[in-house]
């Protein structure tokens, strides 16, 4: 169990990278469909 969380906190700043990548561009997407109308 220790391994797996050590993993998991390796790997969190990767994740937390990509959950922000994915906000961005769902903002970024809000933004044009806004513009489009």
């Amino acid at each position: 169990l220790q391994n797996v969380l050590r993993e998991l906190e390796q790997k969190k700043p990767q994740l937390d990278e990509l959950v922000h990548t994915a906000e961005n561009l769902r903002a970024d997407t809000n933004r044009q469909q806004l513009h489009g109308k």
